[in-house]
């Protein structure tokens, strides 16, 4: 059910899109989106034929057409008082998707540039990579909230349409 969903997350890595009709989204799919978008974080093996092994495989929940962000940890982000480390200010060095998921490790091409990437860099699954989610009908708000209650790490916007753009789909 999710694939297509997938599709449209893959072909656009650089700014991520849902753009779904509503009819096609069944009252599981939160589930599934929790599911298929749950952080998930490993790194790179090695590289390959113009690609990188990862560490991941289904057994991890990794699919065809997953985007990760190839991350070049920052600075700490220390508490001035309390000294208690808050994160880090991690760089973005690349994106990649994978190709083909075989029993322990996986494949993935670089989408852009693979300059800088190399074997040991961590990767997050749809990490610092936002999404715009468009409402075709008009009445999707319940959904979207539900959305992004349930993906509190995916960065996703709701995007309104003109009245007048609502009912008719994608290239509609």
């Amino acid at each position: 059910m999710f694939s297509s969903l997938r599709a449209v997350l893959s072909a656009l890595a650089a700014g991520l899109l849902l753009a779904l009709p509503l009819t096609a989204l069944a009252a599981g799919v939160p589930a599934d989106a929790v599911r298929d978008f749950k952080p998930l974080a490993g790194h790179v093996v090695m590289p390959v034929e113009g690609q990188f092994l990862i560490d991941l495989d289904a057994g991890k929940g990794v699919s065809a057409g997953d985007l990760f962000s190839v991350v070049k940890p920052g600075r700490e982000i220390v508490d001035p008082v309390s000294k208690k480390v808050l994160g880090s200010l991690d760089e973005v060095k690349g994106t990649l998707e994978v190709t083909r998921v075989r029993s322990g490790y996986s494949y993935a091409k670089p989408l852009g540039t693979a300059a800088g990437i190399g074997k040991g860099d961590e990767i997050r699954r749809f990490s610092d990579m936002k999404a715009v989610f468009w409402d075709y009908t008009g009445a999707g708000e319940a959904f979207y909230a539900e959305l992004r209650d349930a993906l509190p790490g995916c960065a996703i916007r709701r995007s309104r349409l003109p009245k007048r753009l609502q009912g008719r789909g994608p290239g509609g």
